[in-house]
């Protein structure tokens, strides 16, 4: 089979990196992949590459940094010329920007072949548009943004969703949910290694017995005040805790009255060292607001966290809280900083509940997080709209 993945993100950000671990299993499947992304920098020629099977184009954007996001009239039309006399077999789409819907309809339309939409993200009407940009901003572009987000929906024969809250939500736009495949986020358990807590430590040159909490990658504004505000009241019952801040948090500590002693950063670390970060900690947070975006997403470092082997606290948001309840994997703490420091201080002290967590993270992550079942079952889920003869008419 030849799978066509289009993505609107450049190569390492992103749905990208949602689309290309997708492809790296299913070529286990003797399928043909290629994927359509945004070059970084080039702004006239496309860049193509080839890995194995699959085949990744870049194409050129005339819009630079933040602005290369799918919206390029330009880096559209580069597509739908490339796509003029290209044969797949299945279109999945990761996103329905103008770069990834356009291309993904004119090939539906020109070649009858089935279109999957993924959706990973809820951006308009309250959600990641309004946490990272503002009100104004939300009200004014993001009424076009949101606009995209919803209106193409229905032109996908069939639709895959990241968490159960866009799943919901397709199917109260009016979806058929038996079109719907719920396709988490997966891990690749090839590239996540388990550390001894005490042997990372020295790598580190972090102290052996200091109590540690740790979270990776960023943070919403909100979440982030969540997070100091429960290790402020945290440090006045364990004086020497500290916050292990891992990669890049693009966070201006200034804004949140942080003492120097009062966390440790990392700054952007290689993705195969991360591992030995979350190893040398006690506890992994999750700390979220329970709102709109956080709800209609699913949050990537879950997967790290699980395969580290280390006990997570984390609020009760998105998948997180259902997945918490059925499975035993973790902690959940409400919203508020009282509660969330209460659930950090309980378990620094409980070592044997910190084990059994962790040991319980991990033996989930390989049932149900595993990309080779995820990605099975994404085969049988192509095999199926390629079978149905109930195709959306755009006419």
């Amino acid at each position: 089979m030849n799978i066509l993945f289009i993505n609107h993100n450049v190569i390492g950000e992103g749905t990208y990196l949602r689309c290309y671990q997708i492809a790296k299993y299913l070529i286990n499947h003797n399928h043909n992949v290629t994927i359509l992304t945004t070059s970084k920098r080039s702004r006239l020629r496309s860049i193509h590459t080839k890995e194995d099977r699959i085949e990744i184009i870049q194409f050129p954007d005339l819009f630079s940094n933040k602005l290369r996001n799918g919206i390029c009239p330009w880096n559209t039309f580069k597509r739908i010329y490339y796509l003029r006399n290209k044969r797949f077999d299945v279109i999945h789409a990761f996103d329905t920007r103008p770069g990834v819907i356009f291309p993904g309809l004119f090939y539906k339309l020109k070649y009858k072949v089935p279109l999957i939409i993924d959706w990973a993200d809820w951006w308009g009407r309250g959600g990641t548009i309004r946490e990272r940009s503002g009100n104004l901003f939300a009200l004014t572009i993001g009424k076009i943004e949101t606009f995209f987000e919803e209106y193409f929906r229905k032109c996908a024969d069939f639709s895959t969703t990241i968490c159960t809250a866009l799943k919901n939500r397709l199917i109260q736009m009016g979806y058929n949910e038996a079109k719907i495949m719920l396709l988490p986020q997966g891990t690749d358990f090839s590239k996540i290694k388990q550390f001894d807590k005490y042997y990372c430590r020295k790598i580190l040159n972090v102290d052996l017995f200091m109590p540690i909490i740790g979270h990776l990658g960023t943070l919403f504004k909100k979440d982030a005040m969540l997070l100091f505000d429960s290790m402020e009241k945290a440090k006045k019952k364990i004086r020497n805790i500290k916050l292990f801040l891992i990669g890049r948090h693009k966070l201006k500590l200034d804004d949140y009255d942080c003492k120097d002693d009062f966390f440790l950063e990392t700054g952007e670390i290689e993705a195969e060292k991360i591992p030995i970060y979350l190893s040398a900690c006690d506890i992994l947070v999750l700390p979220m607001e329970n709102n709109i975006a956080n709800n209609g997403r699913w949050p990537s470092k879950i997967n790290d966290y699980l395969a580290s082997g280390r006990p997570i606290i984390s609020t009760p948001i998105s998948d997180i809280k259902l997945i918490f309840e059925k499975y035993k994997i973790g902690i959940l703490a409400e919203d508020n900083s009282t509660d969330f420091s209460n659930a950090i201080v309980k378990l620094i002290g409980d070592e044997a509940q910190q084990i059994y967590l962790g040991e319980k993270g991990i033996k989930y992550a390989q049932q149900e997080l595993n990309w080779y079942i995820l990605v099975d079952d994404l085969n049988k889920f192509y095999l199926k709209a390629l079978e149905s003869k109930d195709t959306v008419s755009l006419y």
